[in-house]
């Protein structure tokens, strides 16, 4: 018992370590910069193809109305009144997530940082860098639609079927992939990001604890944001029609804090076992 409350308190430490890293002070943020700015056209791309498709209907205009305050509404409905799926938006697009790659390219030399590693080949992790800006793109938009608003898209879904059985099913797939789904594809993925962003040979099961730790922290502040989209969205008494942005944009900050917290973590427990002299552990650089 006294090993174990001894092992708590030098892991409390070590995580309060971390967190005063000058990295953790200034790296979530500049994440979280370059994500609004890609998440946010490529959002508007997204209702613009399911506008698209779906001929500018209901289901598109009350998801909008339903989720989004009366300013960004406009925006958006000006976005898909005016604007087409065209090669334009492609090029759109691809420049959007050029620029977002900018902030995974800072977690990639804050990881060889943390691990060590000082070689600098640019052009390998830019490439790297665009290609973790997609993953963790798709797996943004994943927890945002399902997650997020997964609650206020079922309550719209939810008038344009009749069918009680054909609902009951749709809702327990729903709780299905909100819930085990998601939380196996956010370790999965978050795991992949940890491994590939360091130049290293890193090990993916070396990072999995850092994985558990942000995927755990992800799903509790998107649980938290989920019930503020439900409850207190459409109740703007602050910040006006901002509120909804302003919260947005704490918790898109919160999670690149946390993403950044579990590479730290990763980090210190690979030179523990270096330490220790774990034959398993390997530094290639």
């Amino acid at each position: 018992m006294i090993n174990f409350i001894s092992k708590v308190k030098d892991n409390l430490k070590e995580l309060l370590a971390l967190i005063k890293r000058p990295e953790m002070a200034i790296l979530p943020a500049h994440l979280a910069f370059f994500l609004v700015l890609s998440i946010v056209p490529l959002f508007l791309i997204i209702i613009l193809t399911a506008a698209s498709y779906f001929g500018q209907g209901e289901v598109v205009v009350n998801f909008i109305e339903n989720t989004f305050p009366a300013d960004v509404q406009e925006v958006i409905m000006a976005t898909i009144t005016r604007s087409r799926f065209d090669i334009n938006t492609t090029l759109f697009v691809l420049i959007s997530i050029f620029v977002a790659s900018g902030g995974l390219y800072s977690v990639i030399v804050t990881a060889n940082a943390l691990y060590d590693n000082y070689q600098n080949n640019p052009v390998i992790r830019r490439i790297k860098a665009i290609f973790l800006t997609i993953i963790l793109l798709i797996a943004f938009y994943f927890i945002l639609i399902v997650m997020a608003f997964g609650n206020s898209i079922m309550a719209i879904v939810v008038n344009y079927i009749d069918n009680q059985s054909f609902l009951d099913y749709l809702n327990m797939i729903f709780i299905i992939v909100r819930w085990p789904f998601a939380f196996l594809y956010l370790l999965i993925v978050i795991n992949l990001i940890y491994t590939i962003a360091p130049d290293n040979n890193i090990k993916i099961k070396s990072t999995f604890w850092g994985a558990l730790f942000t995927t755990i922290c992800w799903i509790i502040v998107t649980v938290i944001y989920s019930f503020w989209v439900d409850n207190f969205a459409s109740y703007d008494l602050i910040y006006g029609s901002l509120s909804t942005i302003i919260v947005m944009m704490m918790w898109i900050y919160l999670l690149a804090y946390f993403l950044v917290l579990g590479l730290a973590i990763n980090a210190t427990i690979y030179f523990k076992k270096i330490t220790r002299g774990d034959k398993n552990v390997k530094q290639s650089n």
